[in-house]
């Protein structure tokens, strides 16, 4: 795989995880609804990753600022 394919996978997983991330948050706002519980929702991919790596299950590898 050369470097454009590459970038082509990791843009489409990205777009898959976006996908996951949206039904993940419908799905916990009915279940919250129905039961009154208190699951999180996230508004997108990257606060999944930042929950992530709060929980220290990815390391952070984001270059700081």
């Amino acid at each position: 795989m050369n470097l454009e394919e590459a970038k082509e996978e990791i843009r489409d997983l990205w777009t898959a995880l976006e996908h996951s991330v949206q039904l993940q948050s419908h799905y916990a706002g009915l279940l919250n609804q129905y039961d009154g519980g208190k699951r999180i929702s996230f508004p997108d991919a990257m606060a999944w990753v930042d929950r992530l790596i709060d929980l220290k299950t990815l390391p952070n590898r984001r270059r700081k600022k």
